[in-house]
């Protein structure tokens, strides 16, 4: 049985029931919004903010090259810093996760196998 797809909203698409973002635009990373929108507009370097986390400016520099992803304990650490939510951070992660698997489902379709 094929789901029935409808439109609803700004940029959503509501599938049985469940309600995803479309893949129209790029979502940032999780990781280049922390670069972009916190450390520098507060000039806050990497190192610092490791340190100020108790993690490794390793963890902190994967983060901000997208070569990682918010886990909750590192939403908690990133809220309580610059005092935010910890869903606030998680929420980043789960729209660019959701924006990557929309992706890769379009380009399957678009280059399916043979």
């Amino acid at each position: 049985m094929a789901a029935e797809i409808t439109k609803k909203g700004f940029g959503r698409v509501k599938t049985n029931g469940f309600s995803l973002l479309k893949s129209s635009r790029s979502a940032p990373h999780p990781g280049t919004f922390l670069d972009s929108r916190f450390l520098q507009p507060l000039s806050i370097s990497q190192a610092h903010l490791a340190r100020a986390l108790g993690i490794s400016r390793r963890r902190v520099n994967e983060l901000v090259v997208g070569k990682r992803a918010i886990t909750p304990s590192t939403a908690i650490k990133l809220a309580r810093f610059f005092d935010t939510d910890p869903e606030f951070w998680l929420t980043l992660q789960m729209h660019w996760d959701l924006y990557q698997e929309l992706e890769k489902e379009k380009r399957e379709k678009n280059n399916p196998p043979t």
